[in-house]
């Protein structure tokens, strides 16, 4: 909408620059103004921003790079309270008007170490009796907790990692679903099921210990591209479908996760067979590059630009971590302040200069 100000500012415009200067900058505006705007930018891995070089409780790091790059939320394990006693680094975080995502840990985290998923499952009679598992996931999940997060990226065709237990052979009986392999479709059905299930289940938990947590985050690869030569279905148990979806456990809805957060390493441009999550579940675009581009900063830019692009309402970015050391260091440093610079511009102009690169080295 254009305000009596706007319009003042208009006319002074075309008294200056003519009908053919007026054209150039209403398509500027144009484009600014109708320019999508990431709607949450979250770093998994950005709570060691917090601390100091040493991982520990002296001066933090990196806080400003978060502040520079416009990161809205930052992943922190789940039974971290922040506290050194004479400060307590998640609270600083807050203060900067920054959410906290609670990430899994290994001991609560289904996915990982042989958990007989099944059982989990089976175990979950409703929310007040969730079985012990889930218990001992509500027992070890802190506040403040804004949200949660899961690495949706699990090996669901080696034996070794996800071996067909008891409950799972019932819990399949009950979905009506066989398989004499792994390789068939009603296996990789039967665990993607599982574990969408299961992460509506860590939300429902999270939800009725801390009703302000309000964001579900799986991390995993773009529907529609190769994973290792497979599906993302096979290759992960990731189908955004389901976890896009509520569904229904002993007569209960759940709800389903908030936002998929998507990687492609091996090129700067997301190809175009690349597939967004369907149910218009958000998607953030996950910015990494493999060896070979991530030694070049203008891959970089030019891999947030292609991203830009692409964007829907609603849509969003994800950051990890970009040193080599667990604290924050120099080339998170670099990264951050990289990223609010092209966000700044794409605010400003509604443009971003490297995209045309994205075309050409690509």
């Amino acid at each position: 909408m254009f305000t009596n100000r706007r319009l003042i500012v208009w006319w002074l415009v075309l008294g200056c620059v003519g009908i053919g200067g007026l054209w150039a900058v209403w398509r500027i505006v144009l484009e600014t103004e109708t320019a999508i705007q990431p709607a949450l930018v979250f770093n998994w891995h950005g709570g060691r921003a917090g601390l100091d070089e040493r991982g520990a409780g002296g001066p933090p790091l990196g806080l400003e790079d978060l502040v520079a790059a416009g990161v809205s939320h930052v992943g922190v394990p789940q039974h971290n309270p922040g506290d050194f006693g004479h400060r307590n680094y998640i609270t600083q975080l807050r203060d900067l008007d920054i959410r906290i995502v609670r990430t899994m840990e290994r001991r609560w985290n289904a996915g990982v170490d042989g958990k007989d998923l099944g059982a989990i499952i089976l175990a979950w009679e409703s929310l007040e009796n969730p079985g012990p598992f889930f218990e001992a996931y509500r027992r070890n999940l802190l506040a403040p907790c804004d949200g949660i997060a899961w690495n949706m990226e699990h090996d669901i065709l080696n034996p070794a990692h996800y071996p067909v237990s008891a409950a799972d052979k019932e819990l399949a009986a009950l979905w009506e679903l066989e398989w004499v392999n792994p390789q068939e479709a009603a296996y990789v059905v039967f665990r993607c099921r599982q574990f969408a299930l299961l992460f509506q289940m860590y939300f429902a938990v999270a939800r009725r210990q801390f009703p302000g947590c309000n964001v579900a985050i799986g991390y995993s690869g773009y529907g529609g591209l190769p994973h290792s030569g497979r599906s993302l279905q096979q290759a992960y148990g990731c189908d955004w479908e389901m976890l896009g979806t509520p569904l229904v456990w002993r007569d209960q809805r759940l709800e389903p996760i908030t936002h998929a957060m998507c990687a492609w390493h091996p090129t700067v441009a997301l190809p175009d067979s690349a597939l967004p999550p369907p149910h218009g579940l958000p998607l953030l675009h996950n910015i990494q590059l493999a060896p070979q581009l991530n030694k070049v900063m203008d891959n970089y830019r030019a891999q947030v630009c292609d991203r830009l692009k692409r964007l829907r309402p609603g849509d969003g970015f994800g950051l990890v971590e970009y040193g080599l050391r667990p604290v924050w260091d120099e080339e998170d440093r670099t990264m951050h302040q990289m990223f609010g610079q092209v966000m700044a511009d794409w605010r400003g102009a509604g443009k971003c200069a490297a995209v045309d690169q994205v075309t050409a080295k690509n």
